[in-house]
């Protein structure tokens, strides 16, 4: 049988109110480039990986994996420890078939980061729903990094229907200085109110500044 509790996603903020990541769970990051989506999956793979003890599986769309591994390095995630301890991997993929190949083939207890933010994926609902039923009997999550402005808008209604938690990143310019904000905009116990999350690029990728409620 399945495990309950797998890990939580090492963003206290977010822990809070999310709760344990259990199998099967499908988790959707939505952002452009210019919001670090792949910093998100990093921060959540690093936390799975070290303190869990978690296998974290790397998935990147049409773009080179060692480019990414640099650039965690860069924000101090120490990634080739993992890689040197056999509990992370990166791979490169050509589209989201081959994505579902690697998890039916090669996964099992692991969490899969599949960044897809430069690619434009094709998505369906029986696609999903078989990757989402193959994750749950190998005990395993999926987080998905996808750009909402190169992926039909039908196709990302339906994946944040079937995702079990939905993260929005944004960017603006406020007062001349760069501003990122991380909506929560859905999981299981959803208030009236959605959550932002403003956060900045630092250390350790991802941190988060003050919590805020805004009407949902």
């Amino acid at each position: 049988m399945t495990s309950e509790v797998m890990f939580r996603l090492g963003i206290p903020a977010l822990d809070e109110y999310v709760g344990a990541i259990k199998p099967g769970y499908l988790i959707l990051v939505e952002g452009e480039v210019e919001t670090y989506p792949y910093l998100v999956l990093h921060r959540i793979g690093f936390s799975a990986a070290r303190d869990y003890g978690y296998k974290v599986l790397y998935i990147v769309v049409n773009d080179d994996p060692e480019e990414y591994l640099e650039a965690s390095i860069n924000v101090g995630l120490d990634i080739r420890t993992l890689i040197y301890r056999k509990l992370w991997r990166y791979l490169k993929a050509e589209s989201f078939e081959d994505v579902v190949k690697v998890i039916v083939e090669e996964v099992s207890r692991s969490l899969v980061l599949v960044d897809a933010s430069l690619a434009k994926i094709r998505l369906n609902y029986n696609e999903v729903m078989f990757v989402k039923n193959t994750l749950k009997n190998n005990e395993s999550v999926l987080a998905l990094t996808i750009s909402p402005s190169i992926v039909p808008k039908e196709e990302v209604m339906m994946i944040e229907k079937v995702a079990n938690i939905v993260l929005r990143l944004s960017f603006d310019v406020v007062s001349g200085e760069p501003r990122y904000f991380m909506k929560l905009i859905k999981y299981k116990n959803m208030p009236k109110k959605a959550l932002m999350l403003p956060y900045s690029i630092g250390a350790l990728g991802i941190r988060i500044e003050r919590l805020q409620k805004i009407p949902s």
